[in-house]
């Protein structure tokens, strides 16, 4: 594996290859129990290294699925690849784009990111300051995708529409993105209002 030059390959190539890879080394079974699991972590750790980010949540979610696709990486000269190749390659494309967003908020300045939200709530936030990092990440991203809602009575109304769509077969990982987002507006919000009661006003950068 460390002598392939992972990076002149496109997504579809560094999928397929991966997956030859990875499914020899399952196949070496040097572990009585957790085999796939620890693959799994190994090759997410691999990847990190050649500077290919995977979404490591994606092969928990489905592990059964992990678990069938590298048996059938493995049945010899009948051994299909496609299973664990399309999941690699899932894999792949979402730590990508989740790589651009952490590269993206690097780029800018955490305050300028938490002014631009409280324009977004501004009705609802008294002092931006009170949002930690972790939160702005949160914030910032499901603005992105959801640049229109403004208001917290908006954002309980859009989970309420996603979690009808959504079924225990097929689950909606934007839903976690909204809960998490409801969250800290709903504590923002209840901190703006103790504040306003108490007249407590401070300003702390970054």
């Amino acid at each position: 594996m460390k002598s392939v030059n992972w990076k002149v390959l496109n997504i579809d190539e560094r999928a397929e290859l991966f997956a030859i890879k990875i499914a020899k080394l399952w196949q070496v079974h040097p572990f009585r129990e957790g085999n796939s699991r620890t693959t799994m972590t190994f090759a997410a750790q691999f990847a990190e290294s050649k500077n290919i980010t995977l979404d490591k949540e994606i092969f928990r979610k489905y592990s059964d699925y992990v678990r069938k696709s590298l048996v059938l990486s493995s049945i010899g000269e009948y051994s299909e690849y496609k299973y664990l190749t399309k999941i690699l390659k899932d894999s792949m494309q979402i730590g990508q784009n989740e790589k651009k967003d952490i590269d993206l908020l690097e780029k800018i300045n955490y305050k300028t990111i938490r002014d631009e939200i409280k324009k977004v709530f501004e009705a609802e936030i008294t002092d931006i300051n009170m949002i930690s990092q972790g939160d702005v990440k949160i914030l910032y991203e499901f603005h992105q995708k959801f640049p229109d809602v403004k208001a917290y009575e908006d954002i309980r109304k859009l989970k309420k529409t996603f979690e009808i769509k959504a079924t225990n077969i097929n689950p909606d990982p934007t839903i976690k993105l909204i809960s998490k987002a409801l969250e800290i507006i709903g504590k923002l919000i209840k901190k703006s209002k103790s504040i306003e009661k108490s007249g407590i006003s401070f300003d702390r950068d970054m």
